[in-house]
């Protein structure tokens, strides 16, 4: 008798075959762009032309905001302009009022000068005559006294006595005196006084009276140099 086997049975499963792996879930799937190129070319320019549009838009306002920036700063310079225009005008129109000032500045400036040359020698005489009052010593008495200053236009000359300073101009005394050493001592006196220096004894003689024997007061010349001590600089030109 033949027997079938029952195929409702349930079959028992087959083994996996050893050399495959399991499906991984995270796993790129790979993928197939079927677009033609013609379609792929077109986005692409689409897009480079919306960034090139975008960028256009940026520099036309830039530009537009420089321009705006230029034409206020152009306004404000043109204000400038004008103001300085109008301070000239005004200014023009008051130059004929003070058209003089000029001339009188150099009439001031060689009077200035002139003042200046005529007074170059300038000394304080009183103050002069007060210390040779206070420096006279006892039984001198002064007949006269003569002032000559040199020319203060020419060059300054070397004294004939080398010994005798230098100075501006001399003051020649005549005076009486009791005794010589009175003499000695108005000479050493005189040198003392601010402005004059190089006493120097020109004559000196005893005078004879009437009654024999007896004698008379000394008669003495003497002379002495005023030196650039003396002067005030009171008028020289003050530096500006």
């Amino acid at each position: 008798m033949t027997t079938f086997p029952d195929v409702t049975a349930p079959q028992p499963e087959a083994p996996a075959p050893s050399g495959m792996t399991a499906r991984v879930d995270w796993a790129p799937v790979p993928k197939v762009n079927l677009l033609p190129p013609e379609i792929v070319d077109g986005r692409r320019l689409a897009r480079l032309k919306r960034v090139l549009g975008g960028m256009l838009v940026i520099v036309t306002a830039g530009c537009a905001g420089g321009v705006v920036w230029a034409q206020a700063g152009v306004g404000a310079a043109q204000e400038d302009v004008d103001a300085a225009q109008a301070r000239a005008t005004t200014l023009q129109s008051q130059q004929a009022r003070y058209a003089e000032v000029p001339r009188i500045t150099g009439l001031i400036d060689s009077a200035t000068t002139a003042r200046q040359t005529a007074m170059a020698q300038d000394v304080l005489w009183y103050g002069f005559l007060s210390d040779l009052s206070l420096t006279t010593p006892k039984g001198v008495s002064l007949v006269s006294l003569e002032v000559a200053l040199d020319d203060s236009s020419a060059p300054a000359g070397q004294p004939a006595d080398p010994l005798t300073p230098s100075g501006i101009g001399h003051v020649s005394f005549s005076g009486k005196a009791d005794h010589f050493p009175d003499v000695a001592g108005w000479l050493d006196a005189v040198g003392s006084v601010h402005g004059l220096d190089g006493s120097t004894l020109q004559t000196a003689t005893r005078g004879v009276t009437g009654t024999e024997g007896s004698t008379g007061p000394i008669t003495f010349t003497s002379t002495v140099q005023v030196t650039s001590k003396a002067l005030t600089h009171r008028y020289d030109r003050k530096a500006d």
